[in-house]
């Protein structure tokens, strides 16, 4: 069981300009939804509550905006792997 881990590692992952690394936002991610996961297979009611609100979460995100920084540099990223 992953009860013990430590708050803090769900914490968000920021440098000093306010934005995540690539690297450790995926770390982040990672961590956070092996989490929900474990924690989600107790119970049926869990699992449901956790697949309901991650499909309301995805929604969300998915509708916000994409500043054009933001854009430019993943499109950078993404165009150098």
């Amino acid at each position: 069981m992953f009860r013990w881990r430590l708050e803090s590692s769900l914490v968000p992952v920021e440098d000093r300009n306010g934005e995540c690394n690539s690297d450790e936002c995926a770390q982040a991610f990672h961590s956070l939804a092996a989490t929900l996961l474990t924690e989600s297979l107790f119970t049926k009611e869990r699992f449901s509550h956790v697949h309901q609100e991650l499909i309301r979460l995805h929604d969300h995100v998915r509708d916000m905006p994409i500043s054009k920084d933001f854009a430019s540099n993943t499109a950078a990223n993404i165009s150098e792997t």
